[in-house]
């Protein structure tokens, strides 16, 4: 069986780039699986700060494209598909818009998803909190697709009445377009950023300090790591083990496709 990791990086890149957080997941799982990866550019790499280069929906339709495009021209071909952040979204709109190669794609992994379940995360670490500052998506696929998540990482650990989901709900631009909006938000009076948000009275009213508080943390950490290096630092489980929360997704994605399909 042929095998070839898809990688879908995240805002800012395009195609494989140095420095690259979803690199070393993506290389550590194409070596236990027998894989080659291959790289497809969906338009994040113009879609840093305003996101003058296009909206996330229409970028991720150009990469959906691509892999469809490719998976035609090569039929003998199965994929794993992997996904950082904003890249994300086209493995999910490739999923869910083209199950006609459902039985061609040996599984998935998200790493920082903006659609992470709540009930999905590694295997043996504690629970991250929230679920995705864009909502939930299973995947159709759900049997064979698994997710890791930083604890304090706001994209796929949104709490329920975090503030950023507001700014999720109207963002035409990816994760570092939603933060971007935030923080000139933030700069606002409290009521102004209320009205801005289009938030009920009560909810003007009661808790929102705490909420501005909350929302404040999420962008502080969002900008200062948790969102790609503490994806790559050393995580102690006992006994000896301290892998990365990107090296046990491949671990698990790896083992689920050699098992399933050995």
């Amino acid at each position: 069986m042929n095998r070839t990791v898809i990688c879908f990086d995240g805002v800012g890149t395009n195609g494989r780039t140095a420095g690259s957080v979803l690199a070393p997941t993506a290389d550590r799982l194409a070596t236990k699986i027998g894989a080659d990866t291959r790289w497809f550019p969906w338009g994040g790499s113009t879609m840093l700060g305003m996101g003058g280069g296009g909206t996330w929906a229409d970028n991720s339709r150009q990469g959906v494209q691509s892999l469809v495009e490719w998976m035609d021209a090569n039929p003998g071909q199965h994929i794993v598909l992997m996904s950082f952040s904003g890249g994300s979204k086209p493995a999910h709109d490739f999923l869910d818009q083209h199950p006609r190669f459902h039985d061609r794609v040996l599984g998935a992994g998200f790493l920082s998803d903006p659609w992470r379940p709540r009930d999905r995360w590694q295997t043996g670490l504690p629970y991250p909190g929230g679920w995705g500052i864009c909502g939930e998506n299973y995947t159709p696929i759900s049997d064979r697709a698994w997710w890791t998540a930083v604890p304090g990482d706001v994209i796929p650990n949104a709490q329920p009445d975090s503030l950023l989901r507001y700014f999720a709900d109207v963002s035409y631009g990816g994760p570092d377009q939603m933060i971007t909006e935030a923080i000139r938000a933030f700069q606002q009076g409290r009521f102004q950023l209320a009205a801005h948000l289009g938030l009920p009275l009560h909810e003007r009213i009661f808790g929102l300090g705490r909420r501005i508080n909350d929302a404040s943390t999420a962008v502080h950490q969002y900008l200062n790591g948790w969102h790609t290096r503490h994806y790559h630092g050393p995580v102690d489980t006992g006994g000896g083990d301290h892998r990365s929360l990107s090296d046990r997704l491949a671990d698990s994605v790896a083992w689920g496709v050699n098992r399933r399909y050995p």
